[in-house]
């Protein structure tokens, strides 16, 4: 008897170690699909096709009869506002969270994963699938950073905390990923400006005549700063205004002349538009005492008269 006993228990654990090599190696191959779709989505981005693969991967090989990604600035949301980039299963898609509402929301406010074993009981659920049984979801976190969430859910079985791990672990694969993807973006954008700004200084020093060289700058300056128009005006050093050298744009523009600010407050004393003093200027009279007065000069409201240019003033002796 207690032979056959002995060996019963052996055929239940080795059962049991069946059933757990089995489920690890289920696992390691859903994690080893879940890293070739992070591959793609770092090098790729957030596609529509790479964000509907990881889809078919927790609905697919993960046994989920539901599930969805939103994401934030990824998608042109924001951190407080995640939008929909992929689902499957659901009867009414909602298409954009922003925390206050659903088990996404919660999420979304606390940053913490949610384990909701029975969806019915939960306060903070949302049915936007009729027969869903249990849920879990996940925040993509990188730093302190939200990226997004990644939802999955159940109509047959009662999910658990083994499914929280699984989804949990797909979440820092996909964050991961989000985030190589983004610094990829930005190091491509920096290269590429870096490179309209080598291609544009080529072009100013290719040429020294200045009526090519005025309409290939104002034509590289559209490029480099991404801008519709640009207007080149130069200063006429002759008379201190400035004239429109090169014009770049699909409409046509008119600029104005307009004066060297510094040559405005260059004027002459005694211009009353500069609001300096006028030079004083010394009368005859004040230099001989009073006692002559100037050409034309009056006196006690007589008109006066030319001064004699003889000596002693023409008098008679």
């Amino acid at each position: 008897i207690g032979t056959r006993r002995t060996v019963a228990s052996l055929n239940v654990a080795l059962d049991r170690l069946r059933t757990t090599n089995a489920s690890a190696r289920r696992r390691n191959r859903q994690i080893a699909g879940i890293d070739a779709v992070g591959r793609t989505l770092a090098a790729d981005g957030p596609k529509p096709s790479s964000l509907q693969a990881v889809m078919n991967l927790l609905t697919g090989p993960f046994g989920y009869s539901h599930g969805s990604i939103y994401l934030g600035e990824a998608l042109g949301g924001s951190p407080n506002e995640l939008r929909m980039g992929a689902q499957h299963g659901y009867d009414v898609p909602i298409p954009v969270f922003d925390g206050t509402m659903g088990v996404i929301g919660r999420v979304i406010r606390t940053g913490q994963p949610a384990l909701v074993a029975d969806v019915h009981a939960d306060p903070d659920y949302i049915g936007a699938a009729s027969g869903l049984r249990s849920e879990v979801c996940a925040p993509l976190i990188a730093g302190d950073e939200l990226l997004g969430i990644v939802n999955v859910g159940s109509d047959r079985d009662v999910l658990d905390e083994h499914d929280l791990e699984i989804i949990r672990l797909v979440a820092e694969r996909l964050a991961s990923a989000l985030t190589l993807a983004r610094e990829r973006r930005r190091l491509a954008e920096r290269a590429q400006f870096f490179q309209l700004v080598i291609n544009f200084g080529a072009v100013v020093n290719s040429t020294l005549d200045g009526r090519i060289l005025h309409d290939k700058i104002v034509a590289g300056l559209t490029e480099v700063v991404h801008a519709d128009v640009a207007v080149l005006t130069l200063l006429d050093r002759k008379d201190g205004t400035y004239r429109l050298a090169a014009f770049s744009g699909d409409d046509q523009v008119r600029v104005p002349r307009s004066r060297d600010p510094a040559r405005r407050r260059r004027r002459r004393p005694g211009d009353p538009r500069s609001g300096a003093r006028p030079r004083s200027r010394v009368r005859p009279s004040q230099l001989s005492g009073g006692h002559s007065r100037g050409p034309g000069s009056e006196r006690d409201g007589q008109p006066g008269r030319a001064a004699d240019p003889r000596p002693g003033g023409g008098r008679r002796h």
